[in-house]
């Protein structure tokens, strides 16, 4: 019993054990206007944030970094071969809700470079980095509720009852009648502070 239970418990105290992870690239290219962040309007026939932007990425694969997944998203979504990418550095790793680790990196694109957008994204566009700046970001507060169901016992509880409410600040931009937000903006303003 107990040599099973130690078999079982290998690896258990990974922190990163029950997370999914994916990465992402934050992938910049000198433009007409200046620099610029290549985004991506997801298609609107995805499962996960159809039609809205996003920065190209993905979850990892098995034995595959982070880095490695980020690289190979972005020729799969966009067309990018590795060659054409250099990287810039990490920005710091999100959780999402859903117990996913995010790795973001930022990069630059290497000319030439021709964008070859895949069936998961409906169009790449620009979006200047002097946006990020100015005018920048807003912020909106998201609010949940949960409560338990299920058949769960609840009165038990002191008070018969639980409750939880979170209310945190998310931000978000405007930019051309797009609207960024979500994770791709909190990754973007984690960005604007080194700009």
């Amino acid at each position: 019993m107990m040599e099973e239970l130690a078999r079982r418990l290998q690896g258990a105290g990974d922190p990163f054990g029950r997370f999914l992870q994916a990465a992402v690239v934050v992938a910049l290219a000198e433009r007409p206007g200046g620099p610029a962040v290549l985004l991506e309007l997801r298609s609107p026939k995805l499962a996960r944030s159809p039609g809205e932007v996003g920065l190209p990425g993905g979850r990892l694969e098995p034995g595959e970094g982070p880095w490695e997944a980020a690289v190979r998203e972005l020729e799969e979504e966009l067309g990018i071969p590795a060659e054409r990418v250099r990287l810039l550095g990490r920005l710091p790793v999100f959780e999402r809700a859903r117990a996913e680790l995010i790795h973001p990196f930022v990069a630059a694109l290497q000319d030439p470079f021709e964008l070859r957008p895949g069936e998961e994204v409906a169009e790449a566009f620009w979006l200047p980095l002097a946006v990020l700046r100015d005018p920048g970001f807003r912020l909106a507060e998201i609010r949940e509720q949960a409560s338990l169901a299920g058949g769960f016992p609840t009165r038990l509880l002191p008070g018969g009852r639980w409750r939880r409410r979170v209310r945190r600040p998310t931000p978000y931009l405007l930019h051309e009648g797009r609207l960024v937000w979500g994770l791709t903006a909190e990754i973007l303003a984690s960005l604007a502070i080194f700009l």
